[in-house]
């Protein structure tokens, strides 16, 4: 039995059957090759999940607004103290007074404070920049929100900044 036929139709399908097996064979090869350097050169990384902001509810009050980038020289008598973190979240250092009734639920008597991550506007994250104009949307039910209801203790902030981060409030 010969192995290599003398037919020339019979060659031409031998060496076309010879070369098709040769061309896979080096096409599996070559994308292996390629996958393992693909996952040497750059590991997937999972997407990170963005974390879900923690929101406190706050009534609306009915005097100031006084802005801080400390604790620590927040008068005592403000509530509610909400205090900002970079991220955006937010954290109820001070409750609010318990409501007297249903009416008195509605809108607080006293001032609020925020207590923020940075002692000036520009240097506030954005998730924090967020963070802050849905707080004072909740904070206060005047639209368009007055700058007058706002004082700093020692967060800079000019009152031109102040009124182009008010109008972002809804």
């Amino acid at each position: 039995m010969k192995l290599w036929p003398e037919a020339l139709a019979g060659r031409l399908f031998l060496a076309l059957a010879l070369a098709a097996c040769a061309i896979a064979a080096l096409a599996q090869l070559v994308s292996e090759r390629d996958a393992v350097a693909a996952a040497v050169a750059r590991p997937k990384a999972a997407p990170q999940p963005r974390p879900v902001r923690q929101i406190v509810p706050v009534p609306a009050v009915a005097g100031r607004i006084l802005l801080s980038s400390s604790p620590q020289i927040v008068p005592a008598e403000p509530a509610p103290v909400v205090q900002l973190l970079a991220d955006g979240t937010e954290v109820l250092r001070r409750a609010p007074p318990l409501p007297e009734g249903p009416q008195a639920a509605a809108l607080l008597p006293g001032e609020a404070v925020i207590v923020l991550p940075a002692a000036t506007l520009g240097q506030l994250t954005p998730d924090a920049r967020g963070a802050l104009v849905e707080l004072i949307g909740r904070l206060v039910r005047e639209r368009p929100v007055p700058a007058t209801r706002f004082a700093t203790l020692d967060f800079r902030m000019p009152v031109a900044d102040l009124e182009r981060l008010l109008a972002w409030v809804y």
